[in-house]
């Protein structure tokens, strides 16, 4: 909780909190907090400012990392400004838009194979040069600033009972966001979505132990790719918070649902809250639906998408 505190706090001077969209998906109303209108374009803006702070104030000039895309995009943001170099290691399938927002400001190395392997060549680099590591989803000062600063502006934006969508990779978001909800007895029912593609946080909870990575099948989620952090894991099964999945096909028409109908490009790791809705039951049961659009960096549909898409459009 002091994490979260400190971490607003260190947001402040720059950060406007993202608006709440209401709108109506597959029938149900849901109050749409928008993410995607941050600098970078995704959540993970407020965690990298956070960590990158934290590094700079106890005499680091440098940093490790990896990512899919969204964190290391906001690290080179932060690094920018606070006047620290960063080394991304970033899989071989990273996005171009994501890439590009990337190598303006960091040394990208590229490696063959998906998000277990791109951190684990980050982490053995770290090791060797003797620079700290920021992972996307378990170091405590990005779930601090992602997950806790996020929620600490959810409740002020919603008061009341909520049922609370949220995109689950890792679980840093999930982990930064129970803490605070559950510090403040708010009235919330958190649940975790990921893909169906690459469930390592459900399957974690599901079968009792942590799946530290995950051979993913090809997913238009890819910021959700990859394995679970084992303390997001722990909190998860302490606080009961279930995590569900969803089929690829209803990722895209989540995508393709926003914008088509509401104008707002959003990328698969973010509408799997939406495509989520279908499959859950008694949401009305527990106050307003509230979903997590964690980012918007995707130009067009790629070549696995435009492939869902191809089966959809056949039936």
């Amino acid at each position: 909780m002091a994490q979260i505190e400190q971490a607003a706090a260190w947001l402040a001077p720059w950060h406007t909190p993202s608006p709440v969209m209401e709108q109506v998906y597959a029938g149900r109303g849901i109050a749409l907090k928008c993410e995607q209108r941050l600098p970078t374009g995704a959540f993970k803006v407020r965690g990298a400012w956070t960590a990158l702070r934290a590094a700079r104030d106890v005499g680091h000039s440098e940093i490790v990392a990896c990512s899919a895309g969204n964190h290391g995009a906001g690290l080179v943001w932060a690094a920018e400004r606070l006047g620290l170099k960063v080394r991304i290691f970033v899989p071989e399938a990273c996005p171009p838009i994501k890439r590009r927002k990337m190598e303006k400001g960091a040394e990208l190395v590229v490696v063959a194979g998906g998000y277990d392997q791109a951190e684990a060549a980050a982490r053995e680099e770290a090791v060797r040069s003797g620079v700290p590591f920021v992972s996307p989803f378990a170091d405590p000062w990005v779930m601090a600033g992602n997950g806790g600063t996020l929620a600490r502006e959810l409740a002020a934006q919603c008061a009341g009972a909520l049922t609370v969508l949220v995109p689950v990779g890792g679980g840093g978001l999930l982990s930064g966001l129970m803490v605070w909800a559950l510090a403040h007895s708010l009235p919330w029912r958190v649940i975790g979505v990921q893909s169906e593609a690459s469930p390592a946080f459900a399957a974690s909870l599901r079968d009792g132990r942590w799946y530290a990575t995950w051979d993913s099948a090809p997913t238009v989620a890819e910021g959700l790719e990859g394995g679970a952090g084992e303390t997001s894991v722990l909190l998860a099964r302490r606080a009961g918070i279930p995590v569900v999945t969803v089929p690829e096909s209803q990722i895209v028409l989540a995508m393709r649902h926003a914008e088509k109908q509401w104008g707002e490009v959003i990328e698969g790791s973010a509408a799997v809250v939406l495509a989520a809705i279908p499959a859950l039951e008694e949401l009305e049961s527990h106050g307003r639906l509230v979903g997590v659009l964690t980012g918007g960096n995707r130009e067009v549909l790629g070549p696995h998408a435009r492939s869902v898409s191809q089966d959809l459009a056949e039936g």
